[in-house]
């Protein structure tokens, strides 16, 4: 009879947890940010930036392929480069690695991003994370500059979280705080 018991709570233990696991996966989720929005204006993009870290972002759009292969740019080069080639300001997209994976960080990204892309005089600034393959269609959108519930790097509502997480909770009364483990110091 006990082993009977046992695989009934098992099973319902199975059961819960895979329901809870279903109920998370609610909105897409890329990296820890929640996003439901995905890119369908590649063709009308007029500047497309594959962005690694700050001194290595490769311009996809417009062409600049130098003997076949993808230069390499800085983020300053990348000012240069729009005014020199005179590209229209309408669409830039920055399309961040995966590497990046901390809601705060991307959120940093994609304001520096659009201001930066701002200040280069483009009206509309679109930060996507990256997926497999070349095609910026269909990816994952982090940041739209013109599109306010698209914003969906949490990064304020995320730190709030924390924020308000740390406030509630209180000082251990009579803690060392240079001392926190509370070891003799020899």
């Amino acid at each position: 009879m006990k082993r009977l018991t046992f695989r009934h709570w098992a099973a319902l233990a199975s059961v819960a947890c895979l329901l809870v696991s279903c109920a998370v996966v609610g909105p897409q989720q890329t990296a820890g940010v929640v996003t439901s929005a995905r890119f369908h204006d590649g063709a009308t993009a007029d500047l497309v930036l594959r962005f690694n870290k700050w001194d290595s972002i490769r311009m996809i759009k417009p062409e600049t392929r130098e003997g076949g292969f993808l230069p390499l740019y800085a983020r300053d080069d990348i000012g240069h480069e729009v005014r020199q080639r005179h590209i229209a300001a309408n669409t830039a997209v920055v399309v961040v690695s995966r590497f990046y994976r901390d809601p705060l960080q991307i959120a940093q990204l994609c304001q520096e991003w659009t201001r930066y892309l701002n200040q280069l005089g483009f009206r509309r600034v679109v930060i996507l994370h990256s997926g497999p393959g070349t095609d910026i269609d269909g990816l994952p959108v982090l940041n739209d500059s013109t599109n306010a519930g698209v914003k969906a790097t949490v990064a304020n509502d995320e730190q709030s979280k924390i924020l308000s997480a740390n406030a509630a909770v209180p000082a251990a009364a009579g803690a060392d705080a240079a001392n926190p483990s509370g070891a003799p110091v020899r």
